[in-house]
Formats: structure tokens, sequence, C-alpha cells
């Protein structure tokens, strides 16, 4: 009978998460977050770090305990079922959403004239065979992907600190704006975590799958607030806002402009990869005892749900637009990634499951969830 294969170690999981992070984010949305914050744009960054990283520490804990495919959908089922279809659903539905807008931002980069869904389509069909071929192969793409995209990123950052930075609108620390901004840049952390949706596809996850998450969330953290400082040092937060492709846009330099271009074409394959591979596994999860979507391939990989999911997000990328895409799917995520850290305390406190590694529990919990609810509230209500 073929099963799933334990064949990542602990670089592959780092990359995997990095790879998941470093994508739409920074490349796309740092400029709908720059029409929102403004000049406070490191602020809205600051804050939504630190709601990832606190969220970090609890699926680092709950992976520890519950080192299972399918991640968010296994936590929450030991809740409960229902609340595990729920969570697993949404999560699916969340994924697909981002792989969508991560696409259209592909093909916004590789076309900055015109960009048009055909280009989002090609690039979801190769990376479908990727997934389709074997873990390890999509691991081995991704690691190459990510350390090339994160070398493009280092690049943009020293050739805009060696300008003299543009004259910025006056810091308002408007609260308001901040928050919104962070609420939509909580959209660019969104990939931390999926390490833990391939859990039964990782070398000793109970010990690679939290290393993983917290090294490559505090990675993200500096490697955002350095990026949103060299854009603003390029470009006002108007100039930013206008154009799907900020980075690329306020580079002056072809030589550099080109360079971000390609990263950002890299970085938005990897996202989408990860994606594909992550929503697979739970719906994988999800459907065990289904014989269509539970069944693996010679290579171990659950290739019908890789099917599944790939064919919606090419039809999304045909309907949706970027704007209403981004803000659904970061109000999906931002109500399920604090339902879990009210999940490890209920886990703990009800079911007297036992977690590897602690993290300042319940208060590292109980702020991650305070804080992912006010980012929740502020994007509905701004």
């Amino acid at each position: 009978m073929t099963e799933l294969k334990r064949t990542l170690n602990l670089l592959d999981a780092i990359l995997f998460e990095l790879g998941g992070m470093i994508g739409a984010g920074v490349f796309v949305i740092t400029g709908f977050a720059a029409a929102r914050a403004g000049s406070d744009l490191f602020f809205s960054i600051l804050i939504t770090g630190a709601a990832s990283l606190l969220t970090a520490l609890t699926y680092a804990e709950l992976s520890s305990a519950i080192p299972k495919e399918g991640g968010e959908y296994a936590f929450a089922s030991e809740v409960s079922k229902p609340i595990g279809w729920l969570v697993g659903g949404g999560w699916v539905v969340a994924d697909v959403l981002t792989a969508a807008t991560v696409t259209l931002g592909f093909a916004a980069y590789f076309n900055l004239a015109r960009p048009t869904p055909f280009i989002s389509i090609i690039a979801i069909l190769v990376l479908t065979l990727i997934s389709a071929s074997g873990v390890k192969e999509s691991a081995t793409v991704n690691n190459i992907i990510t350390l090339l995209k994160i070398l493009a990123l280092i690049l943009f950052i020293f050739y805009a600190f060696t300008f003299n930075p543009v004259q910025q609108p006056a810091r308002t620390f408007n609260s308001i704006n901040i928050l919104a901004g962070a609420a939509l840049m909580f959209f660019a952390f969104s990939g931390f975590g999926k390490i833990s949706e391939l859990a039964e596809e990782v070398k000793n996850p109970t010990e690679t799958i939290p290393k993983a998450v917290i090294i490559s969330m505090l990675t993200v953290i500096i490697l955002y607030l350095l990026i949103a400082q060299a854009a603003l040092r390029l470009a006002t937060p108007s100039q930013l806002s206008s154009t799907l492709t900020p980075l690329a846009t306020t580079a002056q330099n072809p030589v550099i402009r080109n360079i971000i271009i390609f990263g950002a074409l890299l970085a938005t394959l990897s996202v989408t990869l990860t994606l594909i591979n992550g929503a697979s596994r739970i719906l994988y999860a999800m459907s065990k005892k289904l014989g269509f979507l539970s069944k693996l391939g010679e290579n171990g990989v659950p290739v019908n749900a890789v099917l599944i999911i790939s064919a919606s997000i090419t039809l999304l990328t045909l309907f949706v637009r970027v704007n209403t895409v981004i803000k659904t799917a970061s109000l999906v995520l931002l109500l399920f990634y604090s339902t879990l850290n009210l999940a490890l305390i209920y886990l703990k406190e009800k079911k007297k499951i036992k977690t590897k590694y602690s993290f300042f529990y319940p208060y590292t919990q109980i702020i991650a969830f305070l804080m992912t609810i006010t980012l929740f509230l502020s994007f509905i209500f701004y």
C-alpha cells in the first residue's frame, strides 16, 4: 500500500516556510498596505510581525503534540470533529484565495504593461506538475527558488540604502491607519505554519516543525521590516500604492529593476507551490475515508487532491479582483489564526494534551488571540 513518505529535513522545512511567506506580501501587498498606513508602514509590519510570531509559537506547541497531516485541520479536530471540518474547509478556501492572488501578482510582474490571467494559468499548470511529481521534488524546486528570491530582496535593500531618501509625508502615528495597514500585511505572513500541513512527510516532526516555524518567522520579520524601510526610501506611500508592482516600479536602476522582477516571479511561484502542497494535504487529511481524494500516487502524493486544488485556483484567477481576494483571504486567515490560539488553551486545559515545547503558556496565546482579533476587527471597520 502506498503511504506518505518522510523525506523533508530541517532545511527543507525552513525553506518551505520561507517559500510560503516571502511572496505576494513583499512584491504586491506592500503597496496596498502603504495606502493604509502611509509613512507608518514600518509600525504596521512590526505589529503584524509580533502577532504572527506569537501565533507561530502556538503552531510550534501544537505541532510538537499533534504531528499529523493536515496541520490546522488536525489541530482543530482534536477539539471536535465539526470544528475540525470548519477550520479545515476554511483553510483550504483561504489557501486557494491566496494562491489566486499570488498568481495574479505573478502575471503582473511577468507582463508589467498588461497583466493577463493566461500567464497565471500557465504558471499553475507547471506548479501542479511539480507538486504531483513528489514532495521531495517539490522541496528541491522550492529550496532553489526561495534562496534566489531572498538574494534578490537583499540586493534591493542594499540598492535602496545607497540613495538619499525621498521626502516622505509627516508621520501621523494614527493608530487606526497603522492597524489597518497591519491587518492587510497579515496576508504577507500567512504562509507560516504551512509545514505543519505536511507533518507526516517531515523527518522527526515533533522537533523539526517547531524549529522551522520559529526560525523562518524571525527571518521574515527582519526581512519585511528592512524592505519596508527600503521601499519608503525610494518612493512615497501614494507612489507605492498606485501599482501592483511597487518594488519594481520604484527601482530606477534597470538592472535592479530586472532583478526585482525576476525575484518577484520566483517568489510568487514558490508561494503558490507551497499553497498547492499545503491545501492538498488538508484536503487529503479531511478525506481519508473517501477513496477519490485520499488516493496516493506511487510517489506518495495525494494527486487527486492536488488536481482539485489547482483547478480551483485556476478558476478563481479568471474571475477575481486582487483587492477583493486580499481582503477576503486576510479576514479568513485572521479569524482562523485567532481560533488556533484558543484551541491550544482548550486542548491543554480540557484534553490535557502534552506539548514538547511551551512558550510562556498561556500568556503567548492570550496576547496572540487579542492581537489577531484586533486586526480582524480593524479590517472590517476601516
